[in-house]
């Protein structure tokens, strides 16, 4: 396996299938901290869609703000086959499995406005903004008035319908080429763990029961994605976020793999197959920087603007969106889960 220092190795697209052949991220996110901020600004670069290519030019490279472990993945300690797949490539369906899937509606409410991100859209459950069609789970950012809200897109969960503990998800997906877009694909604790272990003054309380974030990607930061293990010793707000970026070839044109490999004491982020980011359990670790012993549950969505879709404001005021390029969609051909079956802790 790859060590964390090889995350710039270009990586494979995976294969299209032949169907797809010519057819066509409540977030409690807060704003990353300012040095973080002043960093990705001055080495950020916003394209155009419908322009160049997205890879044309070489990424710039991120290690200045890699916080990771520089230890090697451990086995890989998981069943063979996977307990829990969605294939959308392989279905008429064109709504989701209300057995599995819940939608998040709306702007986030009055205690989590704008999802807490000051993004720009509204969720909805619309065939508009999130269908099963050409082979893929398509999740459509639009432009368009709903509701007090000028965009609209979608954000699904599996909250109180499936959640894991430990185990290797892996999501095949096609990003969204358009400045201003955020998909996500990302975790929450499903019974808030350790979340009443700090007082209501604490305004990072929400992140005691940690989050795992697979990827994310932002249209500005082109031919990029990121994943990061955040919890309330590790997070943008302190600046101690542990975050990774990995340069992936074709990331608008073609599907690629998605993966977390999370045992006991490890995560590993992975894009088809190869690890790019691993985060270790240290010595002494409590909940603040190890909450990730406990169920998480799965999210996938596509946010608008706020404050990390948004950031190239100076090219496309006032939130950062290039209306133009939209719709966008996000497509998802299928997730697996597979079962942790390797030691636990005592």
């Amino acid at each position: 396996m790859l060590s964390p220092q090889q995350n710039s190795e270009a990586v494979n697209p995976l294969p299209e299938p032949e169907a797809q052949q010519g057819s066509r991220n409540w977030r409690a996110r807060i704003a990353l901290g300012v040095a973080s901020v002043a960093v990705i600004a001055a080495i950020a670069f916003a394209v155009e869609a419908g322009g160049s290519d997205h890879n044309s030019a070489e990424p710039p490279s991120y290690s200045e703000i890699t916080m990771t472990d520089n230890a090697s993945a451990v086995s890989k300690d998981f069943a063979k086959e996977p307990t829990w797949t969605e294939d959308f490539s392989d279905t008429t369906d064109h709504s989701l499995d209300p057995a599995d899937w819940l939608y998040d509606i709306g702007t986030g409410g009055p205690t989590n406005p704008k999802w807490g991100n000051n993004e720009a859209e509204y969720y909805t459950d619309n065939p508009d903004n999130v269908e099963i069609a050409g082979g893929a789970l398509n999740i459509i950012a639009r432009h368009q008035d709903y509701d007090g809200s000028d965009y609209t897109s979608a954000r699904i969960k599996t909250e109180n319908k499936f959640d894991v503990e430990y185990g290797e998800i892996n999501v095949v997906a096609k990003l969204p080429r358009a400045v201003g877009t955020w998909p996500a694909i990302w975790m929450l604790s499903q019974d808030n763990k350790y979340y009443y272990r700090s007082g209501p003054s604490d305004k990072l309380r929400y992140l005691n029961p940690g989050e795992i974030d697979i990827m994310e990607e932002v249209g500005a930061q082109p031919g990029l994605v990121s994943s990061s293990a955040q919890s309330r010793e590790y997070n943008p707000t302190d600046n101690t976020e542990r975050v990774k970026f990995d340069k992936v070839p074709s990331l608008y044109t073609s599907y690629h793999d998605f993966g977390l490999e999370w045992t006991p004491t490890q995560l590993v982020f992975t894009v088809n197959g190869k690890p790019y980011h691993i985060v270790n359990e240290k010595s002494g670790d409590t909940y603040k920087a190890w909450p990730y012993n406990q169920p998480y549950y799965l999210l996938i969505n596509d946010a608008l603007g706020g404050s990390y879709g948004g950031e190239d404001r100076a090219k496309y005021p006032p939130n950062g969106i290039n209306n133009t390029a939209l719709p966008a969609d996000f497509q998802i051909r299928s997730i697996t889960y597979s079962k942790y079956i390797g030691p636990r802790a005592s």
